[in-house]
């Protein structure tokens, strides 16, 4: 029997709520004056310095970098790069793999019926709100990404996505969706009658959503306010790519279906990683001091990561600050 094929299905944004991230932003500005008397001046210009760093302009620019801009970011161990790069060489369906394609795999592995995605997993992703017929197996977490390296919590080397096409929109939250089962709103929903929980942690996740087309900049101008302060002087690109993304304090994207090498702008390695390496393979060649044993694991993993990725076209790039530079 032929395999019927899956719809296509193109994201799309989700219903703006009652009081819209613009709205929240105008809300913001205004608690922010009456509690320090910030001038509503730079508080627009610097809204309007995140509107732009955000499409790629900057400051004087009037036509946005192809190359510049918020991207989404999925970091990934070096080790399980060259797979992802041999899955998108062969055409697999799902090259950047999410924990329900991993589960699938260790099923078809093993033969067990056992059921391996974490609870607090299923628990966060029957909570989000997904539009159908998107369904969790189908959604992967990335972060947003201005400048930097991404979150390097979950792996050494950055994929950066191409630019979002016009047509298509993302779902992202202003936080990372795990924190509904962390304190202090775990307590929150815990605190009301049981019957009542699983509606209010919807509600909570879909006050935290938005579409990437046209919430991102509010958003992360929202997120700027709160990590840098009112300011008489105008922020920099640095300081909205710190903010942005600060370590695991990020703004999350659903991407819905995977990807693959080819649909990457560029990935990114840290400057910190790249120091290691470089100082390992100079001990190396010396001999005094021998290098430790883990780094010359990682320093080969992210060699072997970068041939596997220059095969397909993909260049790798240092990130070594977070501010704009020539090049």
């Amino acid at each position: 029997m032929k395999k019927k094929s899956r719809p296509r299905y193109t994201p799309k944004a989700p219903k703006p709520d009652a009081q819209t991230w613009t709205d929240k932003v105008q809300r913001l500005h205004a608690q922010v004056r009456r509690r320090t008397g910030a001038d509503i001046g730079y508080l627009r210009a610097n809204a309007d310095t995140v509107t732009r760093i955000i499409a790629g302009l900057g400051p004087e620019d009037i036509k946005a970098s192809a190359t510049s801009g918020a991207r989404i970011a999925f970091n990934i161990s070096s080790v399980h790069v060259p797979a992802f790069c041999e899955a998108s060489k062969n055409g697999d369906s799902r090259p950047y793999k999410n924990c329900y394609d991993l589960d699938t795999i260790r099923l078809r592995t093993d033969g067990s019926t056992k059921h391996r995605v974490p609870g607090r997993r299923t628990l966060v992703d029957s909570s989000l709100p997904l539009i159908a017929p998107a369904c969790p197996a189908d959604m992967y977490f990335g972060a947003v990404e201005v400048n930097g390296a991404g979150v390097r919590f979950y792996g050494d080397m950055c994929l950066i996505l191409k630019r979002p096409e016009a047509g298509a929109d993302h779902l992202i939250l202003d936080r990372n969706s795990y924190d509904l089962v962390r304190s202090p709103v775990l307590e929150q929903i815990m605190s009301t009658p049981m019957k009542g929980q699983s509606a209010l942690r919807q509600a909570i996740a879909k006050s935290w959503s938005g579409s990437w087309h046209r919430d991102l900049a509010a958003i992360a101008t929202i997120k700027a306010v709160s990590t840098i302060g009112p300011s008489d002087r105008r922020w920099t690109s640095a300081h909205v790519s710190d903010a942005v993304r600060s370590d695991e304090d990020y703004i999350e994207v659903l991407k819905y279906q995977s990807f693959k090498a080819q649909d990457l702008q560029e990935v990114r390695i840290s400057a910190h990683d790249a120091a290691t390496d470089g100082l390992t393979m100079t001990r190396l060649a010396g001999g005094n001091p021998v290098p430790r044993l883990e780094d010359l694991l990682w320093s080969h993993r992210r060699r072997k990561a970068e041939v596997a990725l220059r095969e397909l076209g993909v260049s790798v790039r240092t990130v070594s600050h977070t501010g704009r530079s020539r090049t």
